[in-house]
Parts: structure tokens; C-alpha cells; sequence
């Protein structure tokens, strides 16, 4: 029997034959020269794929000097850079101008397909490459045959990238997801050194001057603030546990998504994590996006697939994978996520020719989503995992990155109990309240009264979760679940960035907790803008319920973001900390609803963890949820008051004028009164 390297060596042979035949075959055969081009170009990416895994053996990362590797990593990724795109396949309206309306956008879909050749090589994964490669072939066959070219013929190519060897694919991938014994990242974790960065060419990913720049300042902090990161950033996701009543029994395999350039923090936890029994599963690391518009325009490459029996098939091959890797993903107790924030602001422009879906296909599209969540959440039930997010700025955040991302660091490890404690007062307040009335000052136009739950045992019950620095790294929050029923109003922000897209004067209309009616300002046309809310905001869904309203205490963070012009570059993780923000979409409770879950100053149950639409789980799984969750937050300064309002209609002021107003919290306003 073959071992896996001699094999690996002799398919390998085998695509360098195949790819050479293509390569002779193609400069002699009749077809046009546009089709011949493409089979070229496409044949390229073939070529760099294999030179790539004969690089990633021995000593070539070592051997070869950091400037050759960075071109080597930019010109894989050239075509795909913003002033490369208009004339690259990759852009659909490229190919519909040279193959025409309907071939065009097929052929852009399938040579961004081959791309994926690029971060397999990396991988060795030539099993996936020869897949590729006989879609080559198979597409350059075609083209010497045919007449006249069919788009049938296209899409069976094109769906065949996806389709075949389905199964095995799914197990691969989930296996990468839930096994620690996946080692490529840790391989190269292990490898990165403090003084030569040549290590980060091995991820395979696009890699510019935030990755270098960011690993160049990590590697330079002090043992010790690297030490108390990842005790810190441990210690939260262990502590989710606690503080959201989740039984971890014996499961001990936590997975770490990471930002290349974290290699040194990364290595610490994974050692910290193993001092108490756990093991680190690394699957997956970000880098720079070389072209998120290119992504964009792919972003419903699935089209041509959609139909009841691709779900279906979909489904059953979700379940089995699942089933074969019982026993590895039962281990499996949550993840952390490092993010970062502060790249240039990206706000995509309307392909002419790039996919849409039809209304059937949208169904469709949000059919699938619906079963394989519900899927992953019984396989990996939310009452047995925890998860801890936190973010930190990229140098493209400005020339005083390292200035901003102490700050950040600092407000990342602020001291919990001082927060939670002013939070109890506010609580309180707001325990006694009817509904919540939220007004804009100036020129923002909300305007909106959030219900709230009636407390069956005030003494026992609370609505509101007090949020210190545990599962939603920096602390500063109280939140609950809404009514729908008795939520009306408006809800305005003159600007924002959900999700990686900018929004101009974003309003959304709620009445009963749904919205009704919702605009912005991006486009010239009421049409225009509402697709582009309905596309990336709602998931292509029409209308989305208020899943939670919170009120966010960070008023630091709040500072350093005024202080430093960054208050449009911040994740949501850290704005949805600095000032009042409301869900769209599904609950903080999402299938965990009847988990009990206490506050843990007082211990009272916090009650309100359900609402009119997630309670029709219990018979209609499909309509409970929108498997979506976007935090809006209006800033301080757009904040006319936040009001208590009871049910005799006497009101208590929480915020009044963008400062804190409630006995005992005013040490909040310090951040924001405090003169530079």
C-alpha cells in the first residue's frame, strides 16, 4: 500500500502531464482567441498551484528572502486587486463583455472557482486540485467541440466545482473545523519567530503591510503583557460557562480563529489552554482581503445550484458528516474569535452582470440556511459550548496604530466589577419600567418605545443581562429580549458600517417589534437602496424582528474613538458597548432560550429570553428564527435621553443629553467630560 506522501507524489506527476498537455494542445487548436485565452489563464493558476506545493516542502520558506516571498504572495493575488479587477475573469462584468450576458457571468463564476486551486496547494491538498483541473479539462474540451457554445454546458461545469465528491469534501471540512489533530496552522504557529516574519507566507493568504505590521508589533510586547492577553482572553471564554449556565461536562477541544500576525499571542493561549486539559482547534486564520468587491459580486455563485433537491442533498450530506464525526465534535466546547477593525470602509458597487436571486431562489437560499443551522445547533448543542470575541486595530487604522492599539488593549482588559456594579443600578431602573423611550437629539431622527417584559416576581426575576468582560470582550453592556407587541418607533443613524458595509442615513420603521418600512441614503434610488438593505443587512429577507435592545456603559471606549476619529471604524463588538443598540434579527438567547440563566450580583433569573417570534420554536423551528443578529448603536452624542417609563407613565432618565443621569452611575461620564 501507498503511503500518503508517495501517493501525493504520484498524483502530482499526474496533474504536471495533464496541465502540460493542456498547455502544448491549446496554442495549436482552432477555437477563438477569447476562449483560448481563458483556457490560458485558467491553466495558470494550475501551474502556480503546483509550483506552490513543491515549495511547501523543505527549507524554501527559510531559504528564500522575506522581499522575493512578498512578491511571490502578491503576484498570486495581482488579478484580484482592486486596479487589476476591470479586466480580470474573476469580474463578471468583464467576462459578459468578452463571452457575452449569459456565458460571461457562468465563466467569471467557474475561474473564480479554480482560484480556490491556490489555497489548496498550500494544503497539499492535490486531491482537490486534480478535482479543478478535470473541470479544466473537461471546459477545454468542450470549447473544441462544440459549434456553438450552450450555457448548459457551462453551469454543468460550473456546478460540478461544487457538487463533486460532495460528501467527502463536507467531511474534510468539518473534520478541519472540529479536530485538533488538524495541523497546518499550528505547524506554522510553531514555526513563527519573533525576528523573521517569513513564516506568515506559508498561510497561503494574501498578505499585506497590516499582517507585517501587525505581527512585527505583537512580536515586540513584553512576555508578560502577552502572558496576562491570553490569561485574560482564556479566562472570559471559561468564564462564559458560568455566567450563561452552560453544562461544558467533559468537552475540552476550544477552537481559536485568529488574524495572521497574532502567531505569538495565539501560541500563549494554546500553551495556557493545555495547563488546564484543553486542546486548541486551528482552522482557519484572516488576513487582508485583497478585493472585497470580487467577493461581493460571487456572493450568490450558488444560484445555478439552488432547488429543493440540492438542499435536500445538501442536508443529507450535513447530517452524515456529522454523524461520521460524532465522537470528535461531542468534544468540541466553543470558540474565540480575534478580530480586528480599521481597514478602509467598503461599500460595494452593483455589478451589472454579477448574480441576484429571484424570489424563489431567495426561499430557497433562506430554506438552506434555516435547516443547516438548525442542523449544527442540535450537533452542537448552545447549552454545552462557550465562545469569547475580541478585536483589535490593523495599521490601516492610521500612522498612530500603536498609540490606538494600546488604548484598545486597555479597554479590552478593563477591571469588570467597576462596570458591573454601576450596571446594577442601572438595571434596577430599568426593571421597573413598562417600556423603554429612546429620543435622538439634533438632528437624529429616533424616536421609539421598546416594551418590556412584566416581571412575574420582581424579587426573583430581572429582564436585563449585566454584561461584564466575558463571552463580549470589553465589558460595558446591560441587554434583555423585547415584546414585539408595544415596540414602535424609528430608529436612525445618520452613519454606520454593519457587517463590513457603510450605511447613510440608515432608518428603520418598527411597529409590534417588526420592521415595516426601512431606507438609507447610498444610492440615488429608493429601490436601489432598499435591495442593498434587504441583500447585506436583512439577508435577503423583507422585514427582521428587534431581537434585543441594550444599553452600552463603555464611555471609555467611547472617548478613545472620538479622541482618535475612529468611531466609524470600530467593530460592533466594542460600539454596541458605547451607547444604547438594537438587534435586528434573533436574541442574544438564540437556542438557549430554556437554559435558566441568573445575574451574578443578585442571582435573580433573567426572564426575558424569548420573545412572540423565537417562542414558535416549540412548533415551527422555521418561523422562530432569521438566523440573523445585527447590533445598530446610536452613539452618545445622538441620544436625546433614555428614558424608564412605568406603567403609571412616571419616567426615570438614564442617559439625558449623551451623559449618564441615574444616582450612582455619573463616574461614567468622566471618559467623556474629560478635556485633552
Amino acid at each position: 500500500m501507498k503511503n500518503d506522501k508517495t501517493g501525493r507524489k504520484e498524483n502530482k506527476i499526474r496533474l504536471i502531464e495533464k496541465l502540460e498537455r493542456i498547455s502544448c494542445d491549446v496554442l495549436k487548436c482552432g477555437i477563438g482567441k477569447v476562449y483560448k485565452d481563458f483556457i490560458i489563464k485558467s491553466a495558470g493558476i494550475f501551474s502556480a498551484a503546483l509550483s506552490i506545493d513543491k515549495k511547501n516542502t523543505g527549507n524554501y520558506y527559510k531559504n528564500t528572502p522575506f522581499e522575493s516571498l512578498l512578491i511571490e504572495n502578491n503576484d498570486l493575488y495581482c488579478e484580484t486587486l482592486p486596479a487589476n479587477y476591470g479586466r480580470s475573469y474573476i469580474n463578471p462584468d468583464y467576462c459578459a463583455g468578452l463571452f457575452g450576458p449569459k456565458a460571461g457571468p457562468v465563466l467569471s463564476g467557474i475561474y473564480y472557482g479554480f482560484r480556490f486551486a491556490i489555497t489548496d496547494a498550500f494544503m497539499h491538498k492535490t486531491d482537490s486540485i486534480a478535482r479543478y483541473l478535470e473541470e479544466l479539462i473537461n471546459l477545454f474540451d468542450y470549447f473544441k467541440s462544440a459549434g456553438e457554445i450552450k450555457l448548459e454546458k457551462l453551469l454543468e461545469i460550473e456546478k460540478a466545482l461544487t457538487l463533486k465528491n460532495f460528501d467527502e469534501k463536507r467531511i474534510t471540512s468539518l473534520n478541519e473545523k472540529f479536530n485538533p489533530d488538524f495541523r497546518f496552522f499550528k505547524d506554522i504557529i510553531n514555526s513563527a519567530s519573533r525576528e523573521d516574519l517569513r513564516y506568515l507566507f506559508r498561510y497561503g493568504s494574501y498578505i499585506s503591510f497590516n499582517e507585517i505590521k501587525t505581527a512585527a508589533f505583537i512580536n515586540g510586547l513584553d512576555e508578560s503583557e502577552i502572558s496576562r492577553l491570553a490569561k485574560h482572553i482564556n479566562g472570559a471564554f471559561i468564564e462564559g460557562f458560568t455566567t450563561e449556565n452552560k453544562a461544558r461536562g467533559t468537552r475540552n477541544f476550544v477552537k481559536i480563529i485568529y488574524c495572521a500576525g497574532y502567531e505569538r499571542l495565539i501560541k500563549a493561549m494554546i500553551e495556557e489552554f493545555s495547563k488546564i486539559g484543553f486542546e486548541t482547534i486551528i482552522s482557519s486564520v484572516v488576513s487582508s482581503n485583497p478585493n472585497r468587491q470580487a467577493d461581493y459580486d460571487h456572493r450568490y455563485d450558488e444560484k445555478p445550484l439552488l432547488s429543493k433537491e440540492y438542499n435536500a442533498s445538501v442536508t443529507a450530506s450535513y447530517k452524515k458528516a456529522f454523524e461520521k464525526l460524532s465522537g470528535t465534535v461531542q468534544k468540541y466546547c466553543g470558540h474565540i474569535r480575534i478580530g480586528k477593525f480599521g481597514e478602509t470602509p467598503f461599500s460595494p458597487a452593483e455589478s451589472k452582470y454579477g448574480r441576484v436571486l429571484n424570489k424563489k431562489e431567495e426561499a430557497l437560499y433562506n430554506k438552506l440556511v434555516h435547516e443547516t443551522s438548525a442542523i449544527f445547533s442540535t450537533c452542537v448543542p448552545d447549552k454545552n459550548i462557550s465562545f469569547s470575541i475580541i478585536s483589535f486595530p490593523a495599521p490601516e487604522i492610521g500612522d498612530n496604530f500603536e498609540e490606538i492599539f494600546r488604548e484598545i488593549l486597555r479597554i479590552n482588559t478593563l477591571d469588570t466589577n467597576k462596570y458591573i456594579l454601576m450596571q446594577q443600578k442601572i438595571i434596577d431602573a430599568l426593571d421597573r419600567a413598562d417600556f423603554i423611550h429612546v429620543k435622538g437629539a439634533g438632528k437624529n431622527k429616533t424616536d421609539i418605545r421598546v416594551k418590556m417584559h412584566k416581571l412575574a416576581e420582581p424579587l426573583k426575576n430581572t429582564n436585563f443581562y449585566n454584561c461584564g468582560a466575558d463571552v463580549n470582550i470589553p465589558a460595558g453592556e446591560v441587554f434583555t429580549t423585547p415584546v414585539l407587541k408595544g415596540t414602535d418607533g424609528v430608529l436612525h443613524v445618520e452613519q454606520t458600517y454593519l457587517d463590513g458595509f457603510k450605511y447613510i442615513d440608515l432608518v428603520l420603521k418598527f411597529k409590534n417589534g417588526v420592521i415595516y418600512d426601512y431606507s438609507c441614503a447610498n444610492f440615488k434610488t429608493a429601490s436601489e437602496n432598499k435591495k442593498y438593505i434587504e441583500q447585506n443587512l436583512f439577508n435577503l429577507q423583507k422585514s427582521l424582528p428587534i431581537g434585543e435592545f441594550a444599553i452600552g456603559t463603555n464611555t471609555l471606549a467611547y472617548a478613545v474613538a472620538k479622541k482618535y476619529d475612529i468611531l466609524q471604524k470600530l467593530p460592533i463588538l466594542i460600539t454596541e458597548k458605547m451607547g444604547p443598540h438594537f438587534a435586528i434579527g434573533d436574541s442574544c438567547y438564540l437556542y438557549v432560550e430554556d437554559i435558566p440563566i441568573y445575574n451574578q450580583i443578585n442571582k435573580k433569573e433573567i426572564t426575558a429570553r424569548d420573545n412572540e417570534r423565537t417562542i414558535l420554536r416549540k412548533t415551527d423551528l422555521e418561523k422562530a428564527y432569521t438566523n440573523v443578529h445585527v447590533d445598530i448603536t446610536l452613539p452618545y452624542e445622538s441620544i436625546g435621553f433614555i428614558a424608564a417609563v412605568d406603567s403609571r407613565k412616571k419616567s426615570v432618565n438614564i442617559i439625558e443629553k449623551g451623559r449618564f443621569v441615574l444616582k450612582g452611575c455619573e463616574p461614567l461620564n468622566a471618559p467623556l467630560d474629560k478635556k485633552e
